[in-house]
């Protein structure tokens, strides 16, 4: 992990898809870290770099519901309206009436019009087919405390709860504790436990291969062989002693002298 990594709250979406093909060792995009969020993998939120209206609320079930009616003169019939914004989880939200506003670091809740303009930014940058539809209750964030908010930017054509997408001068980012704990959910699924006997001998056996034919490392001098990969690892900002590389390195060496008897 790089060690500015560690000081930083969150990156941008472009950044934290190079700190995952570094962690993973794999190529990833903007479209893939999208895509993880999307699907529920991974929290993605924003940062408003100014102060952004909405109106907090409570989530409540159909049952709470509070509903009214109209008449619409054009379709010539009443038509029943809430002004309790609906969740894509199923579920409506309770609004407070007073305006709060809001700056920093916000979650995206994916509930509403913000998982529009994600799956639209998706599409786009995978040469899709642009997202038309729209969710008409607006973007939701939500906060460190769970609560969830609409966000307030522009008028509902049936009646006047101001609700709004994201506002153009948000960035899209991601939480860096966020990112740790999906790259530690990914890894980890089969890192953790312990490594019986022949797993143990597998993976020596990988490691002394690779130092000695891959990185030419001589195993009869492990220490000098642990100083180029504790800097290596430095670099990373892992921190790993000489002498565990070294011990692990002459393990790995008698390893291979058995397996080439």
């Amino acid at each position: 992990m790089e060690k500015l990594f560690q000081l930083k709250e969150w990156l941008t979406v472009p950044k934290a898809a190079q700190h995952m093909a570094i962690v993973f060792g794999e190529d990833v995009n903007e479209a893939d870290v999208l895509r993880f969020a999307l699907d529920g993998q991974l929290q993605l939120s924003v940062y408003f770099v100014n102060q952004t209206s909405a109106r907090c609320g409570e989530s409540i079930d159909y049952d709470e519901v509070e509903w009214g009616e109209y008449y619409d003169k054009k379709e010539d019939k009443p038509i029943r309206y809430t002004e309790n914004p609906k969740l894509n989880n199923g579920q409506f939200l309770r609004l407070n009436q007073e305006i709060t506003h809001l700056k920093g670091l916000w979650d995206l809740s994916m509930n509403g019009e913000e998982r529009q303009e994600i799956e639209n930014q998706f599409q786009k940058l995978t040469g899709g087919p642009a997202v038309t539809d729209r969710h008409e209750d607006g973007a939701f964030v939500k906060g460190s405390d769970g609560k969830l908010y609409q966000l307030q930017r522009g008028r509902n054509r049936n009646f006047d709860c101001m609700t709004g997408g994201l506002p153009d001068d948000v960035l899209l980012v991601v939480r860096t504790d966020a990112l740790a704990e999906f790259e530690q959910r990914i890894s980890g699924a089969s890192l953790d436990g312990p490594v019986n006997p022949k797993e143990r001998n597998t993976l020596l056996t990988i490691i002394g291969v690779m130092a000695k034919d891959g990185y030419g490392h001589d195993l009869n001098r492990p220490y000098e062989a642990a100083k180029e990969i504790k800097e290596a690892a430095d670099k990373l900002g892992i921190k790993i002693s000489d002498d565990t590389i070294a011990n692990k390195l002459k393990e790995a060496k008698n390893i291979l002298a058995e397996k080439t008897e």
